[in-house]
């Protein structure tokens, strides 16, 4: 009985492992279809469908090796609890005489398969990527908010439910077609038993090691490095199973958490900073190389407010002249008149993700992987924060967040890079009653950004010293759901909105989607002149804390954000058209501070007072997975686009972009440095 049993066991072994890699395959050709070919993705780097075939069948060459070895791990364990189920009997219950251990655990398998895979489809809508290190959003992030955006029906969850459930019918179905045929094997002899269980063992063996192995080989090899990777990047990026994307993200988390300096450069400290700072300066005074020196004349008003707005998800591409037929970021861009308002052209993000790019713009370091919010209580105020550096000029430091004071521990880590203080909408929501604002006043991510500025704008008011206010808004996050009576009452026409997103380029934006990042940038640019009026000498800075992924167009588009500067009385020049988040505080104090002040900071001015002698220079700078310079940029992932002419063709140089990355890494090591051993370069005790 056991011999047959055994037997039954291979067989069911088989089954079950032929209908994983079944099932792998054809959700990659789902993925290819629903997020290739009807979200583009495939054709964003310009290929047709016809030359794209070789690339096609070369990525499901590949991601059966990267599925296999994943399957021989559900398969072994499914051939050992065979084999504990044989010898034990193991049951739930005795109530579940059909329902045994084995069919418990090959369910769920299933299960898990369809569930990863359409969560995986969901995320690659959203982030352009399969799962990354922004995942983790769900677990440190405000779970509730994420919930109500994902059930708003813009992912069209509920039919993504559905086809789960009717897929795992379907599969559970064919897998127990497949069981009761083996049912009707003709009885082998005793004898021929011993033989088949001892030839399906073998097989079993070999069909494991070549999954494993990814060929009939004992040493296992590295897929990345073996493999030839599709030269499309949609297809290069879902080669990979989304297992291994998300041991990926675990494994990236659990390195972060581990991170020493000698995790980012092989160099010492001084040899480190000596040649990212490109100075043979032998100071091991990190301070000798972060300080800079304010340009700003006698002659320049002083400034007494700084306003320095974090918007969310505004990127660059919302800049794009498509929108301007309904006008999508007029307010902002009538600051922009080449005297007192200026457009960086070329901005990227220094982190992905609203409270990874937070935290590089407060502290004013690289992001290195550790969540410097969550380590707020241990932290001094470090050299480079911006609140810190302001503070010793003379300003009142105030952060202004709309949604929750505890959202990520932001309160405790802002008060300790040097804000006096921090608002959010506990403060705000008495301030909407008070105030007598149309309900709802906020959404499940806080108040609606014109009360936020409101706010702001009443509290600055009253204060008696030059301020430095940091904002960070909130309401062109999802779920996206501001009542259309707040948009007409801006001059918003629904109608407009609707017939811009009817047509086909456009289709990624949802109607209210659009309209509130047309009403976002109507209220920004109103409390900035509302603002200019009140306090003639104060000084304005509007980013993004990143691009919008499901608006981005390319690499490039998805890591770039604006930069407009604007001041109604300072007479500005531009320095540089390239940068990134963290040369806006250095931009800042530039033109704030009295002439000589010293500030500390790892970026670089980008504009000066027009009666300085500062002249123009090629900003060399390093951003999230990318560096550059005021001519090109290289990214991590090995491509190179011109800054100059976006339709150029560069040719990448290996030679050269191990010299743009080797920044990348100098600036996260020297930041792990200033965070974890202080401003003195002494090269021990670094791990």
């Amino acid at each position: 009985m056991f011999l047959r049993n055994l037997f039954y066991l291979f067989c069911k072994t088989f089954i079950f492992t032929g209908i994983l890699s079944f099932l792998c395959f054809v959700i990659r050709i789902v993925f290819v279809i629903y997020i290739g070919h009807f979200h583009g993705e495939l054709y964003k780097e310009g290929d047709s469908l016809g030359s794209l075939w070789p690339d096609i069948w070369l990525m499901f060459y590949n991601g059966a090796m990267f599925d296999h070895r994943g399957i021989a791990a559900f398969a072994i364990l499914y051939f050992i609890l065979g084999i504990l189920s044989l010898v034990w009997k193991i049951r739930f219950s005795s109530f579940y005489t059909k329902f045994s251990f084995l069919n418990f655990y090959t369910y769920c398998i299933f299960a898990l398969f369809l569930f990863v895979s359409i969560a995986n489809f969901t995320y690659y809508t959203i982030y352009k990527d399969v799962f990354n290190v922004i995942l983790l959003g769900i677990f440190f992030d405000d779970q509730k908010a994420i919930l109500e955006d994902g059930l708003s029906g813009k992912y069209f969850l509920s039919i993504k439910i559905i086809c789960f459930f009717i897929a795992l019918w379907c599969v559970i179905w064919l897998y127990r077609f497949l069981i009761s045929k083996i049912q009707k094997f003709p009885l082998f002899s005793l004898q021929k038993l011993y033989a088949i269980d001892l030839l399906l063992f073998i097989f079993f063996g070999i069909l494991m090691l070549v999954y494993i192995n990814s060929g009939f080989m004992f040493a296992n090899k590295s897929l990345d490095q073996e493999l030839k990777p599709a030269s499309n990047l949609f297809l290069r990026n879902i080669t990979p199973s989304p297992f291994r994307s998300l041991y990926q993200v675990y494994k990236g988390y659990k390195a972060s958490l581990e991170k020493n300096f000698y995790s980012f450069v092989s160099d010492e400290p001084l040899s480190v900073a000596q040649n990212f700072f490109a100075t043979q300066t032998n100071s091991y005074d990190l301070k000798n190389y972060l300080m800079q020196i304010s340009t700003r004349t006698e002659v320049d008003p002083k400034i007494d407010h700084i306003f320095y707005i974090v918007a969310e998800s505004l990127g660059s591409y919302a800049f794009d002249s498509k929108y301007d037929e309904i006008g999508l970021l007029d307010g902002i861009k009538s600051l922009i008149d080449q005297k007192r308002g200026f457009r960086v052209n070329h901005f990227f993000e220094n982190a992905h993700g609203t409270i990874w790019s937070i935290e590089t713009q407060i502290s004013g370091l690289y992001y290195t992987g550790m969540r410097l919010s969550l380590q707020a209580q241990r932290l001094n105020s470090l050299l480079t924060a911006p609140a810190n550096n302001f503070k010793r000029a003379g300003y009142q430091t105030y952060f202004y967040y709309g949604g929750s004071e505890s959202w990520q521990n932001i309160t405790n880590f802002a008060k300790s890079q040097g804000f006096d203080n921090v608002f959010g909408t506990s403060k705000m929501e008495i301030f909407a009653q008070k105030k007598r604002y149309l309900n709802p006043y906020r959404n499940v991510w806080g108040v609606w950004d014109s009360i936020l500025l409101d706010f702001i704008s009443d509290w600055v008011e009253q204060a008696k010293t030059p301020t430095f206010n940091m904002v960070l808004t909130t309401s062109f996050h999802g779920p996206h759901n501001l009542p259309w009576g707040y948009i007409e009452q801006m001059g918003g026409n629904k109608k407009d909105f609707e017939n811009f997103c009817a047509k086909k380029e456009n289709s990624n934006w949802g109607v209210l989607e659009l309209a509130t990042l047309w009403w976002v940038d109507k209220h920004v640019a109103r409390f900035i002149k509302e603002m200019s009026k009140k306090f003639p000498h104060s000084l304005f800075v509007v980013t993004g804390d990143h691009s919008h992924y499901t608006f981005a167009s390319n690499y490039q588009s998805s890591r770039e954000v604006p930069m407009v500067i604007y001041s109604p009385t300072l007479e500005i020049k531009q320095l540089s058209n390239v940068g990134s988040h963290l040369d806006i505080t250095p931009t800042l104090l530039n033109l704030a501070t009295p002439k000589g002040f010293e500030f500390f900071s790892f970026g670089k001015p980008l504009f000066a007072s027009k009666n300085s002698s500062s002249s123009k220079f090629n900003h060399h700078f390093a951003a999230f997975e990318l560096a550059g310079d005021s001519h090109k940029i290289y990214t991590q992932h090995q491509k190179v686009f011109s800054l100059i002419d976006r339709d150029e063709k560069i040719d990448f140089n290996p030679s050269e972009a191990q010299n743009y990355m080797k920044r990348i890494f100098q600036s996260q090591a020297l930041s792990w440095y200033l965070v974890m051993r202080g401003e003195i370069l002494v090269p021990q005790d670094l791990k």
